[in-house]
């Protein structure tokens, strides 16, 4: 993304939350895990904080220690809880543990929290969807002549909104690195809990070697399909290395796997988008110019620093990465509801899509950028 970013007064956000703590006793009912989410920018070593949450009743632990509780507390609220979970919680920088007294080591939004945030970040979107649609036309119609229109809604997504506007931020410093080796951890970033009620919250998962990476659009109905087409051993992992080191996948089967999936040909050929990040290429000219007017935009009106105080959050970095993601996803929304893109397939009937329209959330890219091996990242990128 180019650096140009124009001086622009900022938007104000006063989030007047009013909200207290979140109430645990042994006459309520305990947290429920199942009504949250995790949003997560991060990287990682394969497992992903998401996951450890998942596991038994860990995320009802988190939920109830966000303000603080202690073991006893815990049980007496009906959540049964041992030594090793709590030391597993915050081994994963989770849970915080001072003088017997655990507390979540990350945000948690319940609705009331959520809906303030999704309240002061959708004026923003609305704007920033108007200004993008004539760009966004202009990308599906170049797609749509190269009978690729089918990865339009994944290719705004994952590469530009989920992709591209985090390097233009990461590029001003704007972000926290996400350096697990530096951070000597599982996992290095954000993570985040809230309770949401949005119908679609695309994610995207990234491989990255060399000068190629290969990313995969993904919503929670599709986890476990699209987790199987990225990581399973005749999956897109594989074919990542085979076309790095021979052009095209060497296994017959793993040719005839990802043929089902329509990310290859017969004959091994990759039949799913390669975006050239060269200034000379249309696709990526068009990309990026939305990608750098929506970084602009969010940069130039979205008040961190407001956002800490009103959120309680650590930083600007966090704020920033908090508040994009309800901007992103709000700003796909607003441009399918205009008819700007037309969501995967795959999206609209997760349980009934066949294997092949799982290709459409497949999008690769070239750069000059050359990573030292193959890496993987489980993130909203």
């Amino acid at each position: 993304m180019r650096m140009r970013v124009p001086a622009a007064p900022r938007l104000l956000l006063l989030l007047a939350l009013g909200l207290g703590p979140l109430q645990l006793s042994a006459q309520g009912p305990p947290p429920d895990w199942s009504a949250y989410r995790l949003g997560e920018f991060i990287s990682s070593r394969g497992v992903t904080p998401g996951e450890i949450l998942d596991l038994d009743n860990n995320g009802d632990v988190l939920l109830a220690c966000r303000d603080g509780c202690t073991r006893a507390t815990l049980e007496a609220a009906g959540i049964p809880v041992i030594d090793s979970q709590l030391e597993l919680l915050r081994g994963w920088s989770l849970l915080s543990e001072d003088d017997g007294r655990w507390r979540s080591a990350i945000p948690i939004f319940d609705r009331a929290r959520g809906r303030a945030l999704s309240e002061h970040t959708a004026e923003l979107a609305a704007t920033i969807a108007g200004a993008i649609q004539p760009d966004v036309a202009q990308l599906v119609a170049a797609l749509d002549a190269e009978g690729a229109a089918e990865h339009g809604y994944a290719i705004l997504f994952s590469y530009v909104l989920d992709g591209g506007v985090w390097a233009y931020f990461d590029e001003l410093s704007l972000i926290s690195r996400r350096d697990v080796a530096r951070r000597g951890a599982p996992w290095a970033g954000e993570a985040w809990a809230y309770a949401s009620t949005r119908a679609l919250e695309p994610r995207t998962s990234s491989l990255m070697r060399d000068t190629m990476s290969v990313k995969v659009t993904w919503i929670e109905a599709l986890r476990p399909r699209m987790s199987s087409l990225l990581h399973g051993p005749l999956g897109l992992r594989t074919l990542f290395v085979e076309y790095l080191e021979r052009g095209q996948p060497a296994s017959a089967e793993l040719r005839a796997k990802l043929a089902e999936y329509g990310v290859v040909g017969t004959e091994g050929e990759l039949t799913v988008p390669v975006i050239d990040q060269r200034h000379d290429a249309e696709l990526f000219r068009l990309c990026d110019r939305v990608g750098t007017r929506v970084a602009e935009r969010v940069i130039a009106e979205l008040d961190r620093a407001a956002l800490v105080a009103d959120l309680g959050l650590e930083s600007e970095s966090q704020a920033l990465v908090i508040a994009y993601h309800e901007i992103m996803w709000r700003l796909m929304e607003l441009l399918v509801e205009a008819g700007s893109i037309v969501p995967p397939a795959a999206f609209t009937d997760p349980g009934g899509a066949a294997d092949t329209e799982l290709g459409s959330l497949v999008v690769m890219v070239r750069s000059g950028t050359a990573a030292a091996q193959v890496k993987s990242q489980d993130v909203d990128e």
